[in-house]
């Protein structure tokens, strides 16, 4: 096999560090948002017993009742108790 010119090593050189640097910062994004989503099934699922067993509350015009919308309020808290605790995500 004939010996690749210094031109062509480096080019590809750098283009294998490009490619080495683009996925360690797609790993990172990856791995950031699992923690973001932890975060929010742990806040949810801590709520989720508190929005389960209101009774007699009120969102706007509809009373809270039924599964559905008891899982709903809690999702809302989770959102917001999660935006608040990273506002620079905003």
């Amino acid at each position: 096999m004939a010996e690749q010119p210094v031109s062509d090593r480096a080019a590809y050189a750098k283009g294998y560090a490009a490619g080495r640097k683009r996925t360690h910062h797609e790993v990172a994004a990856c791995v950031e948002q699992l923690a973001d989503n932890a975060i929010w099934n742990r806040v949810f699922l801590s709520l989720l017993p508190v929005a389960m067993t209101v009774d007699g509350w009120v969102h706007g015009d509809e009373k809270i009742q039924g599964t559905d919308m008891r899982i709903q309020l809690a999702e809302r808290w989770a959102d917001k108790a999660v935006s608040r605790l990273r506002p620079e995500a905003q």
